[in-house]
């Protein structure tokens, strides 16, 4: 990136492809993606995934190259750059599943897929149980997984093109609230509106800072385009992070719940789910989602 773009939008293009761990934003800004329920933004995760099994199948079908390989490849460059971020971890497990049942034609039960990349995950790194970001990453994508199909009926009144992207995000930030209040103490008033106007350029800052930063080092004068986009993108979100986060509002101070309790309120939201889900569709529903959560 030229200079002045280099010193005022790289932290959040880097943030937003690599993770807030990679790379530290503004304190100003953090705040404002706290409180306008966007820090889940910097966490990386299956949409980076995605992109990369994405090129993978490109490469596959027009140039004949194995996928398998490829794909080690790539994550082989992609994730030590992610400073072992929890979430991206549980996308690749989740993603390999996924690659799996592309290379055999079987179709994808995203519920297996999250149970069993999470149990591979506590089982070589125990630890990793108590981590936020793991907590966040699995709470997010069981949401997505569990409750979006219910809340897309619910909002069947909507255009399909709005109708998915708000009942992902609901359904996200629903299994959130608990454990965002368990380790801040606050709740965003705003997020579920704010996500709706800052996913797509989130979406498209990422997806062209990605691509520029595996092509900076074959074809630099490619890469420069791409991310003088991506990071006019990035920008975008980062004013409406702030613009979310103006009012006073925007963000709901509570006393944080006790690890316990914190348990209990998402039993209770599993067990609701699954009680309206069993009253519409008289038993359990298979569904196949996405890799990406808000």
């Amino acid at each position: 990136l030229p200079p002045r773009e280099h010193a005022l939008e790289l932290p959040c293009l880097a943030s937003l492809v690599f993770g807030m761990r990679t790379v530290t934003i503004s304190e100003a800004d953090a705040e404002a993606f706290a409180r306008s329920g966007l820090a889940h933004l910097f966490a990386p995760s299956g949409t980076q995934v995605t992109l990369l099994m994405g090129l993978v199948w490109l490469a596959h079908r027009y140039l004949h190259l194995p996928p398998l390989p490829l794909l080690l490849s790539l994550l082989a460059f992609y994730l030590p750059l992610t400073q072992g971020e929890p979430s991206i971890y549980r996308a690749v497990l989740m993603g390999f599943y996924a690659f799996a049942g592309w290379v055999w034609f079987r179709e994808v039960d995203w519920h297996t897929a999250l149970w069993l990349s999470s149990a591979l995950l506590v089982l070589v790194k125990p630890d990793m149980l108590h981590d936020a970001g793991f907590q966040l990453s699995y709470a997010a994508t069981f949401g997505l997984v569990y409750a979006s199909p219910l809340l897309s009926r619910w909002l069947s009144w909507l255009p399909e093109w709005l109708r998915f992207p708000m009942a992902a995000t609901l359904s996200a930030q629903l299994f959130l609230t608990p454990i965002l209040m368990h380790y801040f103490g606050r709740v965003s008033l705003v997020g579920p509106i704010a996500n709706l106007f800052a996913v797509l350029p989130a979406s498209f800052a990422l997806t062209l800072g990605f691509v520029s930063a595996l092509l900076s080092l074959p074809m630099p004068s490619a890469a420069m385009p791409m991310s003088l986009m991506a990071s006019k993108l990035a920008s975008c979100v980062v004013g409406i992070a702030h613009t979310f986060a103006a009012p006073r509002w925007a963000c709901l101070l509570v006393a944080p719940p006790s690890a316990v309790e914190t348990l209990m309120m998402l039993a209770v939201l599993t067990a609701s789910v699954a009680w309206l889900k069993g009253n519409q569709t008289g038993g359990q529903e298979k569904v196949a989602m996405p890799l990406t959560n808000p």
